[in-house]
């Protein structure tokens, strides 16, 4: 805490302060009028089963997208432009990601949590990186990495609880696949420019901004 003082971090500064405040969340018993954790958790199961899968789309097209990205993957390789680097994540690239990753982070699935990469050894990182390595090379992610755990969290606390629609879903994603992506994501992150129009899902921006300018127009 006085570390992020002395630096003027604010957020990290605001973020001991939550943490050593502890939570006093309960959560409620009752939601539409359902009760139990078992039953309630169904509820929540049928609403975002009907809302994720709300979109249909073409299993054809689909397929076909799918087939031409295999495609243009297996040419770009055999043609000699990929070199073995950019098939490999190294021990050292693994380790620079670490120094990123939060504290307290899990997965909700398989009981992972980020603690367990933070305080591993170097012989953690070795495996990370042959486990990384593999999956890009052989172009296979293993199930588990697929998994996500959706947790429903309260949209504004001052309205009632055990509505379901004051309810957003947040999805816990496995801890390994997101120390992946964020290697990749430094990795290439030459490559992965995006539009000037784009402000939720990237770093130093948000949709507040979006809001704003709206706002302002208006």
């Amino acid at each position: 805490m006085a570390q992020s003082l002395l630096e003027n971090n604010q957020r990290d500064f605001w973020s001991e302060i939550r943490r050593l405040k502890g939570t006093s969340h309960t959560l409620p018993d009752n939601i539409d009028n359902v009760n139990g954790a078992y039953y309630i958790s169904e509820l929540f199961l049928s609403k975002y089963d009907g809302l994720y899968n709300s979109v249909s789309y073409d299993t054809f097209k689909m397929n076909a997208v799918k087939h031409s990205l295999d495609s243009m993957i297996s040419s770009q390789c055999a043609s000699g432009s990929c070199t073995d680097s950019e098939h490999c994540i190294t021990v050292a690239q693994v380790s620079e990601n670490i120094l990123f990753i939060k504290g307290s982070k899990h997965d909700g699935q398989t009981g992972h949590y980020s603690d367990h990469i933070i305080n591993g050894t170097h012989k953690l990182h070795v495996n990370l990186s042959l486990l990384f390595s593999s999956m890009i090379f052989h172009g296979c992610v293993p199930d588990g990495l697929h998994l996500s755990t959706l947790i429903p969290i309260p949209k504004n606390k001052r309205k009632s609880l055990n509505d379901s629609s004051n309810c957003r879903a947040i999805a816990l994603s496995s801890v390994l696949g997101k120390r992946l992506d964020r290697v990749i994501l430094s990795k290439h992150y030459d490559k992965l420019a995006t539009s000037d129009y784009q402000c939720g899902l990237k770093k130093q921006h948000s949709t507040v901004h979006c809001t704003f300018v709206v706002k302002v127009v208006i």
